[in-house]
């Protein structure tokens, strides 16, 4: 890793040898336009299109596992303590 930040550092060094008096700081190499389009609501596909494939549809949605209740208790990760709850 330190090979990497080595390399990071050596091509900061080069660009700080540029003139960039009065060349404007920017965030894209090209002119961006705003490319996001109006959030307005439209059609979606109908509940059983979109839980057709569904490996546990419910009747509101997608199935999903719960971590805290399907995992045993010694892999359970305690949040609070932010590390691996002791084994039993």
């Amino acid at each position: 890793m330190s090979r990497e930040l080595s390399a990071v550092l050596d091509h900061i060094e080069k660009i700080s040898e540029l003139d960039l008096e009065g060349v404007p700081p920017t965030s894209h190499v090209i002119d961006v336009v705003n490319a996001l389009r109006m959030d307005e609501p439209r059609p979606s596909l109908p509940r059983e299109v979109a839980l057709a494939n569904a490996p546990e549809p419910l009747e509101q949605g997608f199935g999903v596992p719960s971590p805290a209740i399907d995992r045993p208790e010694a892999e359970r990760f305690d949040q609070d303590a932010g590390q691996d709850a002791p084994r039993r």
